[in-house]
C-alpha cells in the first residue's frame, strides 16, 4: 500500500464524522421547522433581513456546533398581535404611568444612594469628563458630558437629559405589560441589567418620541437607527412583548435601507435566558414593595 493511500485511510474517520455532523445539523433544523407549534424564530429566513443561524465554535473548529444564535426580529414576527394598539387600549384597564409602573427607585441603598435615573446618567457619561453632584452625598447628578445617541449632540447639564425607556412604558403596557404583576412592571421601569433597556438622551428627543414605536418615531441621527431598532427588538424579545404589523414593517424598512449588520440583531440562547432569569430572580426590594404603602419612588418623567 502506497504512502498516499495510508494518509487517506488515516483521514477517513474525521471525514466521516464531519459529514455526519453537517448532515445531522441540516436534518435537525428542517425537522424542527416542521414540528407542530414550532416558533417561527427557529426557521431559516431567506429574506433580505437577518435570519436564524447556527455557528461554529471557535475560529478553527469545523464540525463543532456552538449554541444557537437567535434573530430577535424573528422573535417579534412570531408574536404579532391582532388588531391595533387602539383596540387593545379600549378593552384593558386604563393606563396610568405612576400607578402602573411606579417611579425611579434606589435599588440598593447600601451600595449607592443614586436612583435609577442617576445610575444611568453616571453609567453613560463620558468617562474622560468629571461628573459633579448637587452635594457631597453624591445622590443627585448635576453635570458631566453625555452624547445623545438620538440626535448625535453632546450635553453637559444633567437637567437637559432624560432617561428613555427604549420600549416606552405605555407601549409596553399595551403590548403585554398590562398582564404583569405591579412588581414586574416596577422592575421593567427600573431595569439596569443591560445597557440597552434605559438610555440617557436629550429631553427634547425623548419628548418627541413619547410612547411611539419605530413606525412613528426614529432617531433623527440616521447612523444610529440600526442600533435603535436592534435595541427595541432585544427588549421586546427578552420581555416577551407583542408587536404590531406596522411596527415590524418599519423595523424591516430600517434594516433594508441602512444595510444593518446581521450581528446587531442576534442574541445567543444563553443571553436571552440570563436576561429573563434576572427579571424573576433579582427584583429589587423597592419593586417588591410596589403596590404597598411602603413603596418609595421618585418621578419617572426625568
Amino acid at each position: 500500500m502506497g504512502s498516499t493511500q495510508v494518509r487517506l485511510l488515516a483521514m477517513l474517520p474525521s471525514m466521516i464524522l464531519s459529514s455526519v455532523l453537517v448532515f445531522t445539523c441540516a436534518i435537525g433544523s428542517d425537522a424542527a421547522a416542521n414540528e407542530p407549534g414550532h416558533m417561527a424564530d427557529s426557521v431559516p429566513n431567506s429574506s433580505s433581513v437577518p435570519g436564524w443561524n447556527f455557528i461554529l465554535s471557535g475560529p478553527n473548529a469545523p464540525g463543532k456546533l456552538a449554541e444557537a444564535v437567535v434573530n430577535v426580529l424573528e422573535s417579534l414576527r412570531a408574536n404579532v398581535m391582532r388588531g391595533s394598539l387602539d383596540d387593545v387600549e379600549a378593552r384593558i384597564p386604563a393606563y396610568d404611568r405612576r400607578e402602573d409602573f411606579g417611579g425611579w427607585i434606589v435599588a440598593d441603598s447600601s451600595v449607592s444612594c443614586l436612583d435609577t435615573r442617576g445610575t444611568v446618567l453616571v453609567n453613560s457619561a463620558d468617562p474622560s469628563t468629571k461628573i459633579t453632584y448637587r452635594d457631597s452625598s453624591k445622590c443627585s447628578v448635576t453635570k458631566g458630558l453625555w452624547h445623545d445617541p438620538y440626535s448625535g449632540d453632546d450635553f453637559k447639564l444633567a437637567t437637559t437629559m432624560q432617561i428613555d425607556h427604549v420600549v416606552p412604558l405605555k407601549h409596553a403596557y399595551l403590548t403585554g405589560a398590562h398582564k404583569w404583576s405591579p412588581q414586574r412592571r416596577c422592575y421593567y421601569a427600573n431595569f439596569l441589567n443591560n445597557s440597552f433597556h434605559l438610555l440617557a438622551v436629550n429631553g427634547h428627543e425623548n419628548m418627541s418620541k413619547g410612547d411611539n414605536a419605530p413606525n412613528e418615531y426614529l432617531p433623527p441621527d440616521e447612523s444610529y437607527q440600526c442600533q435603535y431598532v436592534a435595541n427595541w427588538m432585544k427588549v421586546k424579545a427578552i420581555w416577551k412583548l407583542a408587536s404590531t404589523a406596522d411596527e415590524i414593517s418599519a423595523v424591516e424598512d430600517v434594516i433594508r435601507e441602512h444595510h444593518c449588520a446581521d450581528s446587531k440583531f442576534q442574541m445567543t440562547d444563553s443571553q436571552i435566558t440570563r436576561e429573563r432569569k434576572a427579571i424573576t430572580d433579582t427584583v429589587p426590594a423597592r419593586c417588591r414593595d410596589f403596590g404597598s404603602e411602603d413603596f418609595v419612588g421618585s418621578s419617572l418623567q426625568l
